[in-house]
């Protein structure tokens, strides 16, 4: 058969090299386990799809304050004449039998009557030291004047402070609902009052209940207290660098948003170890922990009214009393503030805040006001303090607003204080997107 003119010039495969093409096995691309490669997808992408929100997540506007406009004079209201001897047992054990940490000493007005109001102490110290017999002068006070008083130890040694101590302020207030006739008192007119720490345990106690279904409290004092831990945590240094008390500034640690107007004076600035040892980490590794332990943001309408006293320049930043006064005037829950003149703190403003104390715990305790306002109402202002700054167009104390680091919270949150591993997933979701494609391509080739 005479060639096919259509093949001129194509040239025909030596038999040798066709032998050869047939016999070369294709090559096929490496391959991974269909089991395996489904289930290492599957978590890349459920880790993956957790964390887009973080990705080009805004900031949060800048702290806002302003300063006082006065400086004027705190005058001392008068004192009440006591009323009766009060009666003091030293160290009652509220909890388990041997535990030091876990006693009261009981001041009790002794005349004999019952149904009586009832105020636990809460001694301060920064959550790691302080004595119930710090808040003695307060207690003799109360109980000399009819309220019956019980200042507090709490576990300011513990492995885990928060939330233990918190805990322990919620079982001394059970303990003497339970115990209510051996002390003459009434469980349903309760009150907590603390200083610096035992301010914050104090607002927990009323924002969180007492827990077991006993009656809350009916009202909260704090001197000192912080509400809102976020904003006066350090930022930028490391759990290691926090490990121990100091009442120094760290080098190199950036000013909290809620110390901007202290200075110096601040916790989150000379003391910022405290915050830690309390709650065991550090904001940037638990910000819903510091939540969680910030009074002014668990507020609700159920919450107890509050006494808040502050020095313009104070340890705990006067905003924090601010924070809480905001958060119970948004929910309509009653509140008084007492600003005192100078650099003050908790029991350094006691010859001037001990008296509307007392008188605020009368008011909600014995005589029985209705603690509820229409929300947005404005806190009332003690009489002899300092002015307070002028409210926002809002209506609100000026307050910081908080860190970001605060406000990224849960799975959210995580992604955002570890970019480095938000970094890799998206790399490992690439990789194996394109291993995918190139098994696909290879598939349809043969």
């Amino acid at each position: 058969m005479p060639p096919d003119p259509r093949c001129a010039g194509r040239g025909a495969a030596p038999a040798h090299s066709v032998r050869r093409a047939r016999r070369a096995p294709a090559r096929r691309p490496p391959t991974i386990p269909r089991q395996a490669l489904t289930s290492l997808l599957t978590a890349v992408l459920v880790a993956w799809l957790g964390t887009l929100t973080a990705v080009g997540a805004s900031g949060v506007a800048a702290a806002q304050s302003s300063s006082p406009t006065t400086t004027l004079a705190t005058t001392p209201p008068a004192t009440t004449p006591a009323t009766s001897t009060p009666k003091v047992t030293a160290n009652v054990e509220y909890g388990e039998p041997g535990n030091a940490s876990n006693t009261m000493d009981v001041f009790v007005p002794d005349d004999g009557k019952t149904g009586r109001a009832a105020v636990v102490m809460i001694h301060g110290g920064g959550w790691v030291g302080g004595d119930k017999a710090a808040q003695a002068p307060d207690a003799l006070f109360f109980a000399a004047h009819g309220i019956a008083a019980f200042s507090i130890s709490y576990s300011v040694n513990a492995p885990t402070r928060w939330p233990t101590q918190l805990e322990d302020a919620q079982r001394a207030v059970r303990y003497i609902q339970d115990n209510a006739a051996t002390y003459g008192v009434d469980p349903a007119k309760m009150g907590v009052f603390g200083s610096s720490a035992g301010g914050n345990l104090a607002m927990l106690v009323g924002t969180n209940g007492t827990g077991d279904g006993h009656p809350p409290v009916k009202a909260v004092s704090s001197w000192s207290g912080p509400s809102d831990l976020t904003t006066i945590a350090v930022l930028n240094v490391s759990a290691d660098e926090l490990a121990t008390p100091s009442t120094v500034p760290i080098p190199g640690a950036a000013v909290p948003v809620g110390c901007v107007n202290d200075g110096d004076a601040c916790i989150g600035v000379i003391s910022p170890n405290y915050l830690q040892l309390f709650m065991g980490c550090t904001i940037n590794d638990c910000p819903d922990q510091y939540r969680d332990a910030s009074p002014a943001l668990q507020v609700t309408p159920s919450t107890p009214p509050m006494y808040l006293a502050t020095g313009v320049i104070d340890l705990v930043p006067r905003e924090q009393a601010f924070e809480m006064a905001n958060q119970l005037s948004a929910n309509g829950v009653a509140s008084q503030i007492q600003q005192v003149a100078g650099t003050q703190h908790a029991d350094s403003m006691r010859s001037v805040a001990l008296q509307p104390t007392f008188d605020f715990f009368t008011t909600y305790l014995v005589d029985g006001a209705d603690p509820q306002v229409a929300p947005g109402t404005a806190p009332t202002l003690v009489a002899g303090s300092v002015p307070l700054p002028p409210v926002g167009p809002d209506g609100r104390l000026p307050v910081p607003a908080p860190p970001d680091v605060a406000t990224r919270t849960g799975l959210y949150g995580w992604a955002w204080r570890h970019p480095l591993v938000v970094g890799g997933v998206a790399v490992a979701i690439v990789l194996l997107l394109a291993l995918v494609a190139r098994r696909g391509r290879a598939r349809r080739r043969r």
